[in-house]
């Protein structure tokens, strides 16, 4: 555990950092909080890329409960009207980000009408599962895929079965044109939200968690 004279010296820092906040948890509790001021304490935050890992666990979540079959489903069972260059590729390489598709980056994109389509029609540089390459897209098609298999939202799916469950009840999830939930970096949260959810990943070692966790999980 700290000593009071190390948190002087992080909050100096953190000050000195310009942060808005930052939260130590360790030993089942908080041993530190910071923040800028009551607004920054209270308000939602972007998360940006944290939202591709609560996106993984949403997929997680929609596998134990049989709205997906495993992670190996191709994605073509999805997107039917797919190029023969994609029907390898499965839901396991959109989640390691080993589509082999071409992305041309959140910058073309986002001016687009359909982000979906935009991410499917891109060519495939490379066989799937032989190299990562990050790519915003294919986390939005893994939104796209279980808002099909689930028939909800993304956004509701998540109240649904991660947040609710985790008390989280103050969030925020955008869309795109399609009523797609932004699979790369559409979520914001608070801060002590966001501290949940960590302690969540932290269960079991960090190896893997269940459904049955997110409900035991006391925050």
């Amino acid at each position: 555990m700290l000593h009071i004279t190390e948190f002087n010296d992080l909050e100096r820092e953190i000050k000195r950092n310009k942060a808005e906040s930052c939260m130590i948890y360790r030993e089942n509790s908080i041993q530190y909080e910071y923040y800028r001021n009551r607004k920054t304490k209270e308000k939602q935050h972007k998360v940006n890329s944290i939202t591709k890992s609560v996106l993984s666990a949403l997929m997680g979540i929609a596998i134990e409960q049989g709205y997906i079959e495993h992670e190996d489903i191709p994605i073509v069972n999805y997107f039917n009207d797919l190029d023969d260059s994609k029907k390898g590729i499965t839901i396991k390489h959109l989640l390691t980000m080993s589509s082999g598709m071409h992305y041309p980056g959140n910058e073309a994109m986002i001016p687009s009408r359909n982000w979906t389509k935009f991410v499917l029609e891109q060519p495939v540089e490379f066989e799937p599962g032989i190299q990562m390459k990050y790519s915003c897209g294919s986390s939005h098609i893994l939104s796209a895929i279980l808002q099909k298999a689930t028939g909800m939202n993304t956004a509701e799916f998540a109240k649904k079965h991660l947040f609710a469950p985790l008390g989280i009840n103050d969030f925020h999830w955008y869309q795109d044109t399609q009523g797609i939930a932004v699979g790369g970096f559409g979520l914001r949260m608070k801060i002590e939200d966001m501290l949940k959810f960590g302690v969540l990943y932290s269960m079991n070692e960090g190896v893997e968690f269940q459904t049955t966790h997110i409900c035991g999980l006391d925050c």
